[in-house]
């Protein structure tokens, strides 16, 4: 069965024009944003194609892996026609454990002029996952404000960035950021991210009224008038065992595709079945429903604060296993566990049953 890799090598000879981008072709731009492409591309250098930015990589660093699923993607989009021209520009990333935020986005310009926005989803860091739990209590993440950050900053190529400064458009940065979004729709703009990087899209989507394809993101917990009002401007993908992508609220239809991976592993899109014209359909698995709907039901009992005592509380279980990234997982300390058992231990059952489920879901997915 064919999957993200194969779609790349057997439709690369094709450009845009001889076969329009689908919902596998905006998947393969979401992953991209996965790559550090700092070396080569930054908010204020020159744009780069995608040919030319894996040229760039390898000279810049011989010992790079590209056994990498993400490098061995950009490498195989390199020298094709559909992709090598398409030019790379505006890479931004940035993590702070203060603001709890875990934030990178890139640009990427099609050969007719549109533009891909692309945010990266949750990456090695625990800090990014602790990002995630965040929206369960608060309103808004620090990636969301990120998000419209970036945006001011992709503005300086569509001269608009003079809006956000100028009191002519309004009295306060909010009057003139709605300036903004109005002369923004004119933008031929699409958004794509993968798990947060999905969530993302969808935020950014509904701010500026764009199209979106999200893969396996949440939904949303706020703005949801705006969203109602460009759902159908929201492509979601989910697969048979989704957990992430079902989180919150999505006003638009989540379309269900095939894994060749089971359980918390269908969470990877390169997993995903491809046909000719797009991801070929799945079923959902039940399973997955009834492990959502354990989660929901603890959750809808807790209020905001509680809910962040719990956030809290799980996280001190990582500190106190020395876990900080994806790859402390796969070696803890066992002379430590202990000290995330005590934590555990003094929680009470429910609570206690509860975050277990959580922190499973994390392990699984970093392995």
């Amino acid at each position: 069965m064919s999957t993200l890799m194969d779609y790349v090598e057997l439709r690369g000879d094709l450009t845009m024009l001889q076969s329009p981008f689908n919902e596998v072709d905006y998947s393969a731009f979401a992953l991209l944003s996965y790559i550090d492409f700092a070396p080569v591309v930054t908010m204020n250098s020159e744009a780069k194609t995608i040919r030319e930015v894996y040229q760039q990589l390898k000279i810049n660093d011989p010992q790079l892996d590209f056994k990498n699923q993400y490098l061995a993607l950009l490498e195989a989009m390199a020298y094709t026609n559909r992709y090598g021209n398409i030019l790379v520009k505006k890479y931004f990333s940035e993590t702070s454990e203060e603001l709890i935020q875990q934030f990178a986005a890139v640009t990427f310009i099609l050969e007719d002029g549109r533009v891909i926005v692309s945010f990266r989803g949750t990456d090695h860091t625990l800090i990014g996952w602790k990002e995630n739990f965040t929206m369960l209590y608060q309103e808004t993440i620090a990636s969301e404000e990120k998000v419209v950050e970036y945006m001011n900053e992709i503005s300086y190529e569509y001269d608009l960035k003079s809006i956000m400064k100028d009191p002519f458009y309004g009295r306060n940065i909010i009057e003139r950021f709605n300036k903004y979004r109005a002369v923004s729709k004119q933008l031929p703009i699409t958004f794509v991210g993968h798990s947060k990087g999905g969530h993302l899209a969808i935020y950014a989507g509904t701010i500026f009224q764009k199209e979106v394809y999200n893969f396996d993101g949440p939904g949303m917990n706020i703005l949801l008038d705006d969203y109602e009002k460009n759902k159908d401007q929201v492509h979601s993908f989910v697969p048979g065992y989704s957990l992430f992508g079902r989180f919150f609220e999505h006003k638009e239809k989540l379309q269900v595709v095939n894994s060749e991976n089971s359980t918390y592993k269908e969470h990877a899109v390169f997993s995903w079945s491809v046909g000719i014209h797009g991801f070929k359909e799945g079923v959902v698995q039940e399973e997955s429903l009834k492990a959502l709907q354990n989660v929901f039901e603890f959750l809808d009992g807790l209020s905001k604060e509680e809910k962040k005592e719990f956030v809290e509380a799980m996280f001190k279980v990582f500190d106190e296993l020395g876990v900080k990234t994806i790859d402390d997982v796969r070696r803890i300390n066992y002379h430590r566990v202990f000290s995330g058992i005590d934590v555990l231990i003094r929680m009470d059952s429910k609570t206690r049953n509860n975050m277990i489920e959580m922190i499973t879901i994390l392990i699984n997915e970093f392995k």
